[in-house]
């Protein structure tokens, strides 16, 4: 009996070597965000400052979940639309935004604003802005934000 528990063992350690050596080999693919759109572009968050300063019609959408706007705050003038949300699309049309004019779009760190923009596009905006880095660098500059409950 003893011997077969130390085989086990054996073969149990040998399965953990074999499998650890092929993911070495062969690492798991990175979750690589999707790209942008040609209209699309990331600008620096002082870019971003400049242009929301500078032109009063630029279109503003938070795509963050209702929970990290009311705990973060957003932008001032952001209008919100959880980029989850199944009616992602109706909603934006009932928005009025002005396909010609410039559109920022943000969310956390810039992983579903980089799948907004996609939808932005396809939805006929021509001129499409992410901040780099999202929300978090935004704050992390110590830009204006309205809102939220974390300072």
């Amino acid at each position: 009996m003893r011997g077969m528990a130390s085989r086990r063992v054996f073969f149990i350690g040998l399965a953990a070597c074999g499998a650890a050596w092929l993911c070495a080999e062969n690492p798991p693919a990175k979750h690589e965000p999707p790209p942008l759109p040609a209209q699309a572009k990331e600008a620096s968050i002082d870019e971003i400052e400049k242009l929301l300063r500078d032109r009063k019609d630029v279109f503003v959408l938070d795509v963050r979940s209702a929970e990290e706007i009311q705990e973060e705050g957003k932008l001032t003038g952001a209008k919100h639309i959880d980029y989850f949300a199944s009616d992602f699309e109706s909603v934006l049309s009932g928005m009025g935004v002005d396909v010609n004019k410039p559109c920022v779009v943000y969310c956390e760190f810039g992983g579903r604003a980089r799948r907004a923009a996609q939808r932005l596009a396809k939805f006929g905006c021509k001129e499409i802005l992410l901040p780099a880095g999202g929300f978090n660098a935004w704050k992390k500059a110590g830009k204006p934000v309205e809102g939220g409950v974390k300072k």
